[in-house]
């Protein structure tokens, strides 16, 4: 395995195209490489995840673990290659490797003991000579220095090189490898020489037992193909686990799609309480129970707007693009509070509802249009991908764009014909029901003179 870090041209300097592009490219083209999985990770500067799980093999992840390690390798292997058939992944790979050349070594505790040598010491030497084991710590005035040991090039170059180490018995307890050549006459007979108390073989096994919560785990890394949804995606790995899976093994998403589904779920339940509150704090402020469903009716036309976008351009609904919607909300709310206050606050005065609302389009049709071009206009740099990395800020900027556009279409009519239809249902039906009545009595529209003062009272 080998990491590499690729910086492409500025496009302002020289044009290139898209990074999506220059992924797929490369991708290919290292894919014609036989025993080569490439895995080409586009790393943005501003990055949404709350994931554990490394992405330098995939974007997602999907984790199987259980007791039985035999099972939960076998099922990695199975679910792997329903992953590559089906023909929903770009690439799909995995960090079980059980083809990694190895060296075993074997202790004959027994005649280790006779000599005097244990196991913890024959393991401390060996990680001595070969791991580059961090010994203490060197500190002066200014600087720190680190000394490691390890065997010479020359005693660690070669699998036979482990009859170079010798091990300390029981006489003396300090860790020493060497060949017995310069030190015979020093120590004498106190090391014992490797061959003597262990053997070793050359193995095939794992690279690494990886775990999950305690139990041995395999995680399996895929990317989506563009034309792809991630919840299709992760749809399918869900459904091909519960038919492949055996039981005892289980399996979870981990990283960004555990993130997607936590993000489905919860987005959806802010979503509601969002506009719950929206709803009190509206009741409240109009002392109504309907105007509030007036302004809250100008956000659904906005959300169709900015998914509507998205899906036109081809970007994934990501945590940007929930961001987006729910900035656009606010901004879309804002809108019909301005229309529908209005309205409110002249029908108080003694205007029919139709005189009112109209009236509420003339007056507030400027500050809405230019509320809504201020933001669509501070949004179109993200929309358009201006400026640097901005390929991943561009869902955000296009679901507030084209959200704008359709709710200030759809609200200038929509929003006045709801007022007017939820009124009409206040007096002839919520009037009735004393428990929903509106608290306050419409004033006159022609306000009553005031009586004439005693001296001008008539003869």
């Amino acid at each position: 395995m080998g990491l590499t870090f690729i910086a492409l041209d500025d496009p302002k300097v020289k044009p290139r195209p898209s990074i999506q592009v220059v992924n797929d490219q490369i991708s290919a083209e290292m894919a014609k490489i036989p025993g080569v999985i490439p895995a080409i990770r586009p790393r943005a500067s501003m990055q949404i995840s709350a994931g554990v799980v490394s992405t330098t093999q995939g974007g997602y992840a999907y984790v199987l673990s259980g007791l039985d390690k035999d099972k939960v390798y076998s099922s990695a292997m199975t679910l792997m290659g329903a992953m590559r058939q089906s023909g929903l992944f770009k690439r799909v790979s995995s960090d079980y490797f059980p083809d990694n050349r190895q060296l075993e070594v074997a202790v004959n505790r027994d005649q280790a003991s006779s000599y005097g040598v244990g196991a913890t010491t024959m393991a401390q030497n060996i990680a001595s000579a070969y791991a580059q084991n961090y010994s203490y710590l060197i500190k002066s005035d200014y600087l720190q220095y680190w000394v490691v040991v390890e065997a010479a090039p020359q005693f660690r170059a070669k699998v036979s090189n482990l009859t170079d180490v010798y091990f300390n018995s029981l006489v003396n307890q300090n860790s020493l490898f060497t060949d017995t050549s310069a030190l015979s006459d020093v120590l004498g007979n106190k090391l014992v020489p490797f061959h003597t108390v262990a053997s070793s073989k050359i193995t095939v096994g794992p690279l690494a037992v990886n775990h999950f919560n305690g139990f041995t785990s395999v995680t399996l890394f895929f990317d989506i193909l563009p034309t792809v949804t991630i919840g299709a995606a992760t749809d399918f790995v869900t459904q091909a686990a519960t038919k492949l899976v055996p039981p005892g093994i289980t399996g979870g998403f981990q990283g960004d799609a555990l993130v997607f589904h936590q993000t489905v779920v919860q987005m959806g339940l802010m979503l509601i309480v969002a506009l719950f509150v929206m709803y009190i704090i509206l009741g409240v402020l109009y002392e109504s129970y309907i105007h509030p469903i007036t302004v809250l009716m100008s956000i659904p036309p906005a959300f169709v707007g900015g998914l509507a976008t998205l899906w036109v351009f081809h970007q994934e609904l990501s945590l940007f693009g929930w961001i987006g919607l729910f900035m656009l909300a606010g901004i879309v709310k804002k809108n019909a509070i301005m229309m529908i206050d209005f309205a409110i606050q002249r029908q108080a005065e003694g205007r029919t509802p139709l005189d009112a609302v109209h009236e509420a389009c003339l007056e507030r049709f400027r500050p809405i249009i230019m509320t809504t071009m201020a933001a669509f206009f501070g949004s179109l740099p993200l929309a358009i991908g201006f400026g640097a990395d901005a390929a991943s800020r561009t869902p955000l900027g296009l679901a507030i764009c084209g959200g704008l556009l359709v709710s200030q279409l759809v609200t200038l009519f929509v929003t006045p014909v709801t007022y007017l239809g939820l009124e009409w249902f206040q007096v002839h039906i919520l009037d009735h029901v004393p428990f929903f009545a509106r608290r306050h009595i419409d004033k006159p529209s022609t306000p009553a003179l005031p009586p004439n003062p005693p001296h001008q009272q008539p003869a």
